[in-house]
């Protein structure tokens, strides 16, 4: 194998490869990165982990269609730009079937490859029930569901997030994320959280108006932008809890606050609370809205929440409600819009954050 290939993409490329790539594999093979050289002036980087796979094809000047594997981490590392400047060339030579010469930035090295032979290669895989979206939609989406993804072994179900209808959704038991994609999915399917969040930093490297499609095959979700797809084992969506029972259909009472001002007091509330662990926050819910919090270490504070709008207020007699919501829950699921509606119902029911463009939150109260 002769190749020549510019250095900045195929560092751009080794990055994303590395996110599919396990540092350290019980199967060593896995840690490395597979290239494969073709006659039509690209070449081919393949990484995977059993459960993802990763292809992406980049342009490249070379002869001949051999392929060889490189540890991905010290092939990235040694391909590193050193600056904005560093538009070089990287060049590979192989040696044997153990080694080639990677010529990078006119230096000659000689790297220790693995049987490219015995590198794990799934048939390709043809996706079927396609839909496209722009790769803002779906990116915005996931930053908002991932925080509420679980990550118990014991609760294999939930360690996904689903797309059903046009719903992207998550939970851990102890709160729920639903965000909204501008249109249905073709078919229902669930992402594991490691695909989730590997699809999330893929798309974070593409720009906001290219495309991203879904595609399903009989065992595969199949997910590709630009010049890689992402495929991984597909789950039955039909695993997951029935998600829509623990949002509340109705609420007794609602506040209405901008996100910014309200996100202020509830981070500074967290810090003297506990932290991210165990920080809750206490609302004190009657013609004001009144958020405290206590430590025995660190100290007090009671604020009130400025409200756009506070519908027990506008009630006559009513007895005030107190609940208290772990901190990390309320300022993650503030994420929902530039305002949020809270609604309120029993002191232990849960509690839901709505925003504007059908994203929600559902945190479950803890007990005082």
């Amino acid at each position: 194998m002769s190749i020549i290939l510019d250095k900045r993409e195929l560092n751009a490329a080794l990055k994303k490869i590395k996110l599919v790539v396990p540092s350290k594999a019980t199967i060593q093979i896995l840690e490395n990165v597979f290239i494969k050289a073709t006659d039509d002036g690209t070449a081919l980087l393949r990484g995977t982990d059993l459960d993802l796979d990763l292809e992406i094809t980049i342009q490249a000047n070379g002869k001949g269609q051999d392929e060889v594997c490189l540890n991905a981490a010290l092939f990235e590392d040694l391909t590193r730009p050193e600056g904005s400047e560093d538009q070089g060339l990287v060049e590979l030579q192989s040696n044997s079937e153990d080694s080639v010469t990677a010529k990078i930035d006119d230096l000659e090295t000689t790297l220790n490859t693995s049987h490219a032979k015995d590198y794990p290669v799934r048939e390709k895989v043809i996706g079927k029930s396609a839909t496209k979206y722009k790769v803002e939609e779906v990116l915005n989406e996931l930053i908002f569901v991932l925080p509420a993804v679980s990550r118990d072994p014991a609760r294999p179900h939930i360690n996904n997030v689903l797309f059903i209808g046009s719903d992207v959704v998550s939970t851990d038991g102890h709160r729920l994320h639903k965000g909204s994609l501008p249109r249905k999915v073709k078919k229902d399917f669930l992402l594991t959280y490691e695909a989730a969040s590997a699809l999330a930093k893929l798309l974070a490297a593409e720009s906001n108006e290219s495309d991203v499609e879904f595609s399903l095959s009989k065992d595969r979700v199949i997910v590709s932008s630009g010049d890689w797809v992402l495929s991984c084992k597909k789950v039955d969506a039909k695993l997951f809890p029935p998600h829509d029972r623990v949002t509340p259909a109705t609420s007794e009472f609602t506040v209405e606050v901008e996100s910014d001002k309200a996100l202020k007091v509830f981070k500074r509330a967290q810090k003297l609370a506990g932290g991210k662990a165990d920080g809750g926050l206490q609302f004190v819910c009657g013609s004001k809205i009144v958020v405290e919090t206590f430590n025995f270490d660190r100290g007090s504070s009671s604020t009130e929440l400025e409200c756009l709008d506070n519908t027990l207020a506008k009630r006559g007699a009513y007895v005030p409600l107190r609940v208290e919501l772990l901190a990390q829950y309320v300022i993650e699921g503030m994420k929902v819009g530039e305002t949020a509606r809270f609604g309120f119902n029993g002191d232990m029911d849960p509690v839901v954050i709505r925003g504007k463009r059908g994203r929600l939150a559902v945190v479950m109260p803890r007990r005082i």
